[in-house]
């Protein structure tokens, strides 16, 4: 299982964890980051792509919104469109590709009390991006999204400042630990690796009766 993993930041940390859980059965080749969409138009075939971008990096808009310029909404969707555009035209070359939900940097205040306000709050702009991205992707039936919010939603530190400037990573090694476990279980379920076991009850449950009252003759089937 190949994998080509693409991003605006240095995402070494990130290969690396989904090595350790996929020794075996998995090869992960990691873009130059900040060379996203270059990377999306590529030519190289792997058997899937995950895609993990930072939106101030791709949307530029969004880049604007967060050092509080007035901006046009409108503007910020179409360039979605174009981000999306770039994801559709990677997966028909794909059989697989993983694209991570935008999440707001940690220390961002936005426009505190007003930050879910339309035209105005930086969530309620991020928020809607997202949901415009899942629209553009819906039709793609090999594309999933992901929840990359859920990956530093129980971890006190999100970020290490000191790995950003150090080798542009911004995310602590537990944030990179739990989206690979997210991913590699993702793949796991496409490859037809996971398994379900239902456990319940059997008396008055699969049967109406308890059997070792009534014996087998006693219970309804």
């Amino acid at each position: 299982n190949s994998i080509f993993l693409i991003s605006d930041f240095n995402a070494e940390p990130l290969a690396r964890y989904l090595l350790n859980n996929n020794e075996e059965s998995m090869s992960v080749e990691t873009a130059p980051f900040g060379q996203v969409f270059q990377s999306l138009a590529g030519k190289e075939n792997y058997d899937g792509g995950i895609v993990w971008t930072l939106p101030e990096k791709v949307i530029p808009t969004f880049a604007r919104a967060i050092e509080f310029s007035k901006i046009d909404v409108e503007s910020c969707l179409n360039e979605v469109a174009v981000f999306a555009d770039a994801v559709l035209d990677f997966s028909m070359r794909h059989q697989y590709v993983f694209v991570a939900s935008w999440v707001i940097a940690a220390d961002s205040r936005g426009y505190g009390i007003l930050d879910w306000r339309n035209g105005l709050g930086l969530k309620n702009l991020l928020a809607r991006m997202n949901l415009h991205l899942v629209d553009l992707l819906g039709d793609a039936s090999n594309v999933y999204i992901l929840d990359a919010a859920h990956w530093s939603a129980t971890i006190s530190q999100m970020t290490s400042p000191k790995m950003w400037y150090a080798a542009k990573v911004p995310y602590s090694n537990a944030v990179f630990e739990n989206a690979a476990m997210d991913m590699s279980a993702a793949i796991n379920t496409l490859a037809g690796k996971s398994r379900k076991l239902i456990i319940v009850d059997l008396d008055n449950t699969l049967w109406g009766g308890v059997v070792g009252e009534t014996g087998w003759q006693g219970i309804r089937l």
